[in-house]
């Protein structure tokens, strides 16, 4: 494989002189050859001058020699090698061209010829020098142009925007047929004729999993919000961790939800007028807010760095149905001494008797599962005066033990709240009469 650190020098070319008026008069002199001026001076002033014309400049040539295939099929990412030559001077650079305009023929490409214009156009904000080739086809500036390097390979990403079918049904592949053409210059601005390969790139499109909500049932029965998350994979690079350059994804509301139609087919959802809203990778996650309760359906895709956007949705994997209310409550358990106690709702309540002087325990448990989230936060409060008061509450703790003990008789109100990682509380109310039960008799 050829060197990446500069283009290469093969040998000098010998010039000529001719006498005018007496005097050694030469042709121009390259940098890179002072000596081969002042050798020629040497013999100059030793044997004259010779009057024959310098030798015509010979071209140089470029050659591919490491990269795709003609007429294979290869992945989007391709690192391309290549050399060249001069026989009577030395390479300044290579210049290649991906995909030129049809317009443009082959001779046109290679040779240029009547109609063809060339011009340098130096590079600005980092950018490479070009040498645009233009010609004028009905009227409009058709062009193309030849990117210049000092470099000898690198890699290229070749577009794949054509989505590959069999029978009409997606292979889950993007296809793109591409040109790579390259040829060198020499230290007289002279061009070779391009080496250059045609072939198929391809991609194989990448894809995504909901991890947020957990996808538990056929339907969701959620709340007017949602967290979404989601992750991907790229299946060109296996084994790398590839994570997809973004995703899209939607909600539509649909006129009913259910395991069965007339709830749309992951393809009409897909396909359907509905627009996708893309996230770039570096956001994983986003919220939704569903203003309107009823049924709906969400899907997700992912898109690769060259645009290949997953052709495939699946309920339970990156798409699910969902039956929006407007609100939800996490399930909350209280389980003790004095009984099982369970609620749904912002508070339920409940009512039991319990000795004075008695210490109770009590386990708290909560389940967002019903609508795919998570519940791990509990709080509690006695007696409170004001609900709204946060001070008159313990913290939010994940602690699911809770230790009460009453040593005076009375009415004692105990309140328990669980809280789900988006918010939705559920509350439980113990209205305890607490006795001071006698056992100074005897039991019968």
């Amino acid at each position: 494989m050829a060197s990446t650190s500069s283009v290469e020098r093969t040998s000098f070319r010998v010039y000529t002189c001719k006498l005018f008026d007496g005097r050694a008069i030469f042709p121009r002199v390259y940098p890179g050859k002072l000596l081969v001026f002042l050798l020629g001076l040497t013999l100059i002033n030793l044997t004259g001058c010779s009057d024959e014309p310098p030798p015509p400049n010979q071209l140089p040539t470029a050659e591919l020699t490491s990269g795709p295939i003609a007429g294979g099929t290869f992945s989007y990412v391709i690192q391309i090698s290549w050399t060249g030559s001069d026989p009577d001077g030395f390479i300044t650079r290579f210049e290649y061209v991906i995909d030129p305009p049809a317009v443009f023929t082959e001779t046109e490409i290679s040779e240029g010829g009547a109609g063809i214009t060339s011009e340098i156009i130096p590079g600005t904000q980092g950018q490479p020098d070009v040498t645009r080739i233009s010609k004028i086809v009905e009227g409009k500036t058709k062009f193309f142009d030849w990117i210049h390097t000092t470099e000898s390979s690198r890699n290229f990403r070749f577009a794949t925007h054509e989505e590959e079918t069999e029978g009409g049904v997606p292979t889950g592949r993007f296809v793109g047929m591409h040109a790579f053409y390259l040829r060198s210059v020499d230290d007289d601005e002279a061009a070779s004729l391009p080496d250059k390969v045609a072939f198929t790139a391809h991609t194989v499109a990448p894809e995504s999993r909901i991890t947020r909500p957990v996808i538990s049932a056929d339907v969701l029965n959620t709340g007017p919000r949602i967290i979404l998350e989601w992750e991907g994979e790229d299946p060109d690079f296996p084994g790398m961790d590839k994570t997809p350059a973004g995703f899209r994804y939607k909600l539509k509301k649909v006129t009913t939800i259910s395991i069965l139609p007339p709830t749309p087919s992951p393809e009409e959802f897909l396909e359907d007028d509905v627009a996708w809203i893309y996230q770039p990778a570096e956001e994983l996650t986003v919220t939704l807010e569903i203003d309107e309760p009823g049924a709906h359906v969400l899907g997700i895709r992912a898109v690769d760095e060259n645009g290949a956007v997953e052709p495939f949705l699946e309920w339970g994997r990156n798409a699910f149905k969902l039956q929006a209310f407007a609100e939800v409550h996490p399930t909350l358990t209280v389980t003790c001494e004095a009984g099982f106690f369970t609620s749904k709702t912002s508070f339920a309540n409940f009512e039991v008797e319990i000795p004075a002087n008695t210490d109770l325990s009590c386990q708290l448990s909560c389940s967002a599962e019903s609508y795919g989230e998570s519940c791990n936060e509990f709080r509690w409060g006695i007696n409170i005066s004001d609900l709204d008061q946060d001070e008159l509450w313990s913290d939010w703790t994940s602690n699911p033990t809770l230790f009460l003990s009453f040593p005076q008789p009375g009415i004692h109100v105990l309140y328990v709240q669980a809280r789900d990682a988006l918010g939705n509380i559920s509350g439980l109310v113990l209205l305890a009469n607490v006795i001071d039960f006698s056992f100074d008799r005897e039991v019968l």
